[in-house]
């Protein structure tokens, strides 16, 4: 699947470096996602909007957006 990183969660990645939740974000969100062929099969994935998609941890949110290309 193609992944397209908004600036924002970038920033926002960074700025977590030095919590506990930041290796599992990393790995979810630049390996995990990225190997699925399509947003409908990644696990744990709760629907906010129509085109809207997020996986719930326990400090921390990573939201998909669906269309041609994913945007994190």
């Amino acid at each position: 699947m193609i992944v397209n990183y908004l600036p924002s969660f970038i920033r926002d990645l960074k700025a977590l470096k030095k919590t506990p939740i930041y290796a599992i974000l990393k790995q979810t969100a630049f390996e995990a996602i990225p190997a699925y062929s399509s947003i409908d099969q990644i696990p744990d994935l709760k629907k906010s909007k129509d085109t809207i998609r997020h996986i719930a941890f326990e400090s921390a949110t990573i939201a998909l957006a669906s269309s041609l290309k994913t945007i994190l």
